[in-house]
């Protein structure tokens, strides 16, 4: 998803979930990524999955640091699940 390193930048996300709002589920794969922007994880987590609640976003392969950031920028109120 982000060949150049790690996803950090708003810019990234809106790349990545552009056409997407098309889909019921979201399948996130965080394989070798050690850290998850707030900026990448904002559009995501919250402004994404505010503007179209009916779409589920399912993460995988998350490390500790990738899912605190999830939980930072979504309050806790996420619909994000776990593989």
């Amino acid at each position: 998803m982000c060949p150049f390193g790690n996803p950090v930048a708003r810019s990234q996300a809106r790349r990545i979930l552009r056409r997407l709002e098309e889909f019921q589920e979201i399948i996130f794969d965080f394989r070798d990524v050690e850290i998850l922007g707030q900026g990448f994880a904002d559009e995501v987590f919250r402004v994404f999955q505010n503007r179209y609640p009916e779409i589920v976003l399912t993460m995988r392969n998350a490390n500790k640091s990738v899912q605190g950031m999830i939980r930072h920028v979504s309050g806790g109120r996420n619909k994000t699940y776990p593989l």
